[in-house]
């Protein structure tokens, strides 16, 4: 139900085809439309979120909105819902009773009015309490799901159908009841076309003639079989007589043969004397009014002997005449005479009509007086102010002209008692366009403007912008939604303005406000606002070159990616690791000094073997080709390693193979075990393995008799030449101990004394062999520490050459600088060293 389009589409629909299927009978349409309507006013009240909807009813007594949940009053008549307190109060205004409490009881013997379509009631139809629309529940529960004010029970209310119990079928509802759907038996028009199976109501013609007698005549119907009373008879007659037989006309209707003419009868009468002085008739002239005795003109003399063809005047007595006069009371006092009797001239004293003023007049005369009535009319508001006024004061002839309920015109009715009926007009509002109507209560604007009704069609307003015509929208009241199709407008990049249109934009303005008098502070104005900047996407590289990526046209100029630049450096063996950045081209990415690689040197220099290669950096920054000679010394082993040598760099690594060897050759003998026996070399530190063979070896070697008694020193050659020599036998004096030895020990096992001793001694020698295990890693630890200071001192030693490079390698490149500024550079370089170092430890 949303779609208000769609909904209106459906209604149209249905009642299409309940038109095609009803025929003719616009009554039955009628009462469907009322139906659906009901139904549509339901639904949109379904979709308020306080039951009020916009398909609300209006309470004409107190010019309110009829919602869900307020007791009702249903006019069965015109079927408007009123609210039921309103209606009470209507129905005791418009009762002579004023007892507020005795509202049931409040209609008078006339009754009272629907205040819409002023339909009577009685005093039993006063409503005592909120019923739903069908009567049968009292104080009806609101459900969200059921149309308002209902029940939801079947309807049953009888129709009127001219069925034989037939009620409605459709659950409780508003407004008037649909036709009934039952199927009966219904005869054509005529009654000669046989019976068909129809919805109850609906009619059918056999389409034959209708062949009914006719009234007044002997012809029958000629139509065609046709619903109602049949058509007066059309044939035509030659000649047709009045009904007195004098006059003829001819060609004249069947239905019109019996007419009358102006002439009088004048039929000769059942005396044969008189004639019949009556208009043209058909029926007989009667007998003769002369007929009969015959008196004197007051009745009181009769005279026998005459009847109605003697034609004598009659002769009058000399009696006084004594009939009654028109006043009913007193008689005529005049002789017998012909004719009619003169008024009353007898003196009597008569009231007035008001009974104010008495006086003496003849009896046929009315006595008037000249006070004024001073009791008010019907209406309650104005006096009679008639002349001697006899009571009953006709009805007030003024203009009510008191303001109605809607407070903006008055009423039009004869000035009354009571309220003012509700106002009839009806306000007509429309849509902007004018196709949708709907009329509103007269008064429905002092709760605020009417809603306009909705609107199927487009809206017709045309565009405040530059487009040549708005986005397709509904009609609606109201300033038109801003309009939301991009701008278009060429901006000065050559792109179109793709924003939404601002045209025409509501813009405050704030104004300056001395008091009252001038008005809000701020006012909103329509106004063109400028384009924004173009935000077109527009392929923009970055400014190393990366990456194209597409930004926004008023931001498209080369900005950063992000990425690393990965430029070459001028040492040519690294890459520039800053963020992207714009790179100088015109001299090539060297020339950027951003570009110049400030890196310590990481080449190794030449060398000519690997004992003479030279381990100090290179004082210089990463540069191209290879690095310069090394100026400083380096501390290096002889060739046997027992010494360490200082020799310079420069000289190790440009010196032959030859020189080398000298250069490495320490003043001392060779200290490395020959490979034969062990024993050091002992020849001049040379280069290379030592000589294997010990045939020229004089170290001496010890050697023991079995029982290790015997001690002899031999030289190492000669135990090489000759095997043999290299044992030595016990002799007998080894013997001897040996026998002493074992008896000694025999002994200390037998004797405890001797064992304790031995274990304690035992144990001596094993706490010695602990004591030496606990002191051989510290010997150790401190053979470490000894070389990492040897390692320290060659790394210093270094450092201190690579810095005395860079600085005169700065000296060099920048010549203004000071001695100061050397020596500021130079202990800048030797806390650097000892941070260095500290890190390191």
């Amino acid at each position: 139900w949303n779609d208000a389009n769609r909904l209106d589409r459906i209604m149209q629909s249905l009642t299409a085809d309940y038109r095609r299927s009803f025929g003719g009978n616009e009554e039955a349409v009628e009462s469907f439309g009322g139906a659906l309507d009901a139904v549509r006013a339901s639904i949109d009240e379904e979709q308020s979120p306080d039951g009020s909807g916009g398909g609300q009813t209006t309470c004409l007594v107190c010019i309110e909105d009829v919602t869900a949940r307020q007791p009702i009053w249903s006019c069965p008549a015109c079927f408007v819902s009123l609210h039921l307190p309103c209606t009470l109060s209507w129905i005791r205004s418009c009762s002579v009773i004023t007892d507020a409490g005795a509202v049931a009881n409040a209609a008078s013997s006339s009754g009272w009015t629907c205040p819409n379509c002023r339909a009577s009631f009685k005093a039993a139809d006063v409503p005592k309490r909120y019923t739903c629309y069908c009567g049968r529940v009292e104080d009806p529960e609101f459900d969200p799901w059921l149309v308002p004010h209902s029940c939801g029970s079947r309807c049953d209310r009888t129709l009127n159908c001219g069925g034989d119990g037939h009620t409605c079928l459709l659950l409780c509802h508003p407004g008037r009841c649909p036709p009934c759907p039952r199927t009966v038996t219904v005869a054509c028009h005529c009654g000669g076309g046989g019976v068909r199976k129809l919805r109850c109501g609906q009619t059918w013609s056999c389409e034959r003639p209708c062949s009914r007698p006719l009234a007044g005549c002997e012809h029958r119907c000629p139509v065609v079989c046709h619903p109602g009373p049949c058509q007066p008879c059309s044939v035509r007659l030659n000649t047709v007589t009045c009904r007195c037989g004098s006059q003829q006309r001819p060609a004249v209707l069947c239905s019109e043969r019996d007419w009358q003419c102006d002439r009088v009868c004048n039929r000769d009468l059942g005396c044969g004397y008189h004639r019949c002085q009556r208009v043209c008739h058909s029926d007989p002239c009667g007998s003769c009014p002369a007929a009969g005795g015959r008196t004197c003109p007051c009745g009181k003399l009769p005279l026998p002997g005459l009847s109605c063809s003697d034609d004598v005047v009659l002769s009058t007595c000399s009696d006084t005449c004594g009939r009654s006069l028109a006043c009913g009371v007193h008689a005529c006092p005049d002789q017998c005479h012909l004719g009619p009797c003169p008024p009353c001239r007898e003196m009597v004293r008569k009231a007035c009509r008001c009974g104010k003023t008495t006086r003496e007049v003849q009896c046929h005369k009315q006595v008037t007086c000249d006070v004024k009535c001073g009791r008010d009319r019907g209406c309650g508001r104005h006096q009679c102010k008639r002349r001697c006024c006899p009571g009953g004061c006709p009805p007030c002839d003024a203009l009510c002209g008191r303001p109605l309920n809607c407070g903006q015109h008055k009423c039009q009715s004869p000035c009354h008692s009571g309220p003012c009926y509700p106002c009839t007009e009806r306000q007509v509002i429309t849509c902007p366009c004018g196709f949708a109507r709907v009329a509103h209560p007269c008064g429905s604007r002092r709760r605020g403007p009417p809603r306009p009704p909705r609107c199927p069609r487009p809206c017709q307003a045309p565009p405040d912008c530059r487009h040549p015509a708005r986005e397709p929208h509904p009609c609606h009241s109201g300033a038109c939604p801003p309009c939301r199709l991009p701008c278009g407008a060429e901006l000065p990049c050559g792109h179109a303005c793709q924003s939404p249109c601002h045209a025409a934009k509501l813009v405050t303005i704030k104004r300056e406000v001395r008091g009252p008098w001038d008005g809000p502070a701020e006012v909103q104005e329509l106004r063109c606002l400028p384009c924004p900047p173009c935000r077109a996407p527009v392929p923009v590289r970055c400014l190393g070159g990366h990456e194209v990526a597409n930004a926004p046209c008023c931001e498209a100029k080369p900005r950063s990616c992000g990425w690393a630049c990965g430029a070459e450096m001028n040492c040519g063996r690294h890459r520039c690791e800053l963020d992207c950045h714009e790179l100088v081209t015109a001299a090539g990415s060297e020339a950027d000094p951003r570009h110049r690689c400030e890196r310590p040197c990481q080449q190794s220099r030449p060398q000519a073997s690997a004992a003479a290669a030279c381990r100090h950096p290179c004082p210089l920054t990463c540069h191209r080709g290879p690095c310069p000679p090394c100026k400083l010394s380096a501390s290096i082993r002889c060739h046997c390693g027992a010494s360490k040598l200082r020799r310079a760099c420069r000289e190790l690594a440009n010196a032959a193979e030859d020189k080398l060897a000298d250069l490495l050759r320490c003043p001392n003998a060779c200290q490395r075990r020959r490979p034969g026996c062990g024993h050091p070399c002992g020849a001049p530190c040379h280069p290379g393995p030592c000589d294997s063979l010990p045939a020229d070896c004089e170290a001496p070697v010890e050697l023991r008799c079995p029982c290790r008694r015997i001690q002899r020193l031999v030289p190492c050659r000669k135990i090489a030449k000759d095997s043999s020599s290299a044992s030595i036998s016990c002799d007998d004096r080894c013997r001897q101990e040996a026998d002493l030895s074992a008896a000694r020990r025999r002994r200390q096992a037998a004797s405890p004394t001797d064992a304790a001793a031995a274990a304690a001694a035992e144990a001596a020698t094993r706490q010695a062999e602990a004591a030496l295990l606990r002191r051989l890693p510290q010997q150790q630890q401190q053979q470490r520490r000894r070389r990492k200071r040897t390692a320290d001192e060659d790394e210093e030693s270094g450092r201190m050459s690579l810095m005395i490079g860079l600085l005169g390698g700065l000296q060099r490149r920048w010549k203004p600088l000071t001695i100061a500024a050397l020596a500021a550079l130079l202990a800048a370089a030797l806390v650097w060293a000892a941070l260095s170092e500290e890190e390191s430890v």
